[in-house]
């Protein structure tokens, strides 16, 4: 069924909450080959990353391990055996294409979104739209 599970994670509450779901059906499975929790690190301008002293790229990785973090101790609690990935892009892009290695993806409905991202349209949204695998969302 789902032996492949993918969980994109930005440390909001609607990720924990679809990272406490991903959890309890990789549990129930028993069997799945890989759970995978996905940080995407969304890109700077490079006007911004300029006026940021020392190496923004290293910032942005310790900020995703940080906020990751949580998550894994989580899952090591609930006996979940997982892996984090740090990739670098749009979110939705980044998620969507990464899903193709996947049999489902689990994720929140609200992420630590931006302005931009209410009238454009939620980075879920956009997941579902260009994702073939199954998308669960979680509220």
């Amino acid at each position: 069924m789902y032996e492949r599970i993918l969980v994109p994670y930005d440390g909001s509450e609607s990720a924990m909450h679809a990272l406490e779901a991903a959890a309890n059906l990789a549990t129930s499975l028993k069997s799945y080959s890989a759970f995978t929790v996905l940080y995407v690190i969304q890109e700077i301008p490079r006007v911004e990353a300029a006026r940021l002293a020392g190496d923004v790229n290293a910032m942005l990785v310790e900020e995703g391990q940080q906020a990751v973090a949580p998550a894994l101790d989580l899952l090591t609690q609930k006996g979940v055996k997982a892996q984090a990935i740090y990739l670098h892009g749009d979110p939705a892009e980044v998620i969507s294409r990464e899903a193709g290695k996947y049999d489902v993806v689990i994720m929140g409905r609200r992420g630590l979104s931006t302005f931009k991202e209410l009238v454009i349209g939620s980075v879920s949204h956009k997941v579902i739209q260009n994702t073939a695998c199954p998308v669960l969302i979680v509220n």
